[in-house]
Parts: structure tokens; C-alpha cells; sequence
């Protein structure tokens, strides 16, 4: 199954909940969620903004790489582009991988910004 259609099954996914919206960003698909995008799909792998702690993660786990759509040094803050999935994954396997990252991101944007305008932390 090509990335495209594996993407298409997550934006299925993501689709239940009504505050999603499908997008472009930098030429590519992605999910918004308060104008703010999430997920998308770049060079046949799935970017996510999950956070710095869990962008680290993913990246000392080798599950992922810094999301640089310029290929100029500088990736995107707070976001991650998986690793190729091993061949030997079924695709459903695949999906509900992505499915599950592109959950944490949506989690991730949601609690970072209402009506798109960042949450102002208050320090007690």
C-alpha cells in the first residue's frame, strides 16, 4: 500500500472528530485542528508535531528524524518525521501506528492553543 493511501486511512481516522480539518502545508496534505497543523505527509513519511519531549523520544529511539522540509539544517521545532516502516509490516500495523502518533499530536496542538492563539502559561 503506498504512503499516500496509508495517509489517506489516518486522515480517515482523524476525520471522526469534527474539529479536523484537511489542509495543505509546504505543498503537502496535513490535519489542522484550530487552524493549527498536526500531521502530515512528506516524501512518503508521516510528520507529526507531538512536542519537544516527545519528538526526542522518537528521535533517540530511531523511530524518527528531524523534520526539515528545506533540507537546509534548521527542522521544525516540536516536530518529527517517522522512520520508514520496516517491509515486513502489514499495512493495517502501519496505519495504526500513525494513527497513534497523529492522536498524540492532535493531543499535543489541542492543548497548546485555543482558537489557534497559544495558551499564555501563568507562573504562580
Amino acid at each position: 500500500m503506498s504512503a499516500g493511501k496509508l495517509f489517506d486511512e489516518v486522515l480517515r481516522n482523524l476525520l471522526n472528530d469534527s474539529a479536523i480539518k484537511t489542509s495543505t502545508m509546504f505543498g503537502m496534505r496535513c490535519a489542522k485542528i484550530a487552524g493549527k497543523a498536526f500531521v502530515g505527509l512528506h516524501t512518503g513519511r508521516l510528520i507529526a508535531k507531538v512536542g519537544p519531549i516527545r519528538a526526542q523520544q522518537l528521535l533517540n529511539s530511531k523511530k524518527g528524524e528531524p523534520f526539515d522540509p528545506g533540507n537546509m539544517g534548521n527542522p521544525m521545532r516540536d516536530w518529527v518525521m517517522l522512520a520508514q516502516p520496516p517491509n515486513d509490516l502489514f499495512p493495517e500495523e502501519v496505519i495504526s501506528y500513525w494513527v497513534t502518533v497523529a492522536e498524540e499530536a492532535k493531543q499535543y496542538v489541542k492543548n497548546t492553543t485555543t482558537g489557534g492563539k497559544p495558551i499564555k502559561k501563568v507562573v504562580a
